[in-house]
């Protein structure tokens, strides 16, 4: 009987393990957040108050996707205080990117 419990303790712990190490991976693959309307025409080195309110915006973004599939748009509402701001957000995995012929990616 001891031994059961332990067995499924220890399978209780590794499912946890398992998916904490999901978790990282789907955000890490979120971490992809598109604002076209904001980001297309924008240089490659963004000024210090446009990264901040990317950040703000991707981390409001993230908070609004419970269980997000890849490569299906989110439309997301903006804050109230940055009211006619659109959000977007589109999870992308990196297989499907090397595929299309990107080779390095960080955020766009």
């Amino acid at each position: 009987m001891i031994s059961m419990v332990s067995r499924l303790q220890e399978q209780y712990r590794y499912g946890g393990l398992r998916h904490q190490r999901q978790m990282r991976l789907e955000k890490l693959e979120e971490a992809f957040v598109l604002l076209l309307a904001e980001l297309l025409g924008h240089r490659a080195q963004l000024p210090n108050s446009e990264h901040k309110l990317v950040a703000f915006l991707q981390d409001y973004a993230y908070k609004a996707l419970v269980c997000p599939k890849t490569g299906l748009p989110y439309a997301g509402d903006a804050p109230s205080d940055l009211n006619g701001t659109k959000i977007a957000t589109l999870r992308l995995s990196s297989g499907s990117l090397r595929r299309k012929g990107v080779r390095m990616y960080k955020e766009f």
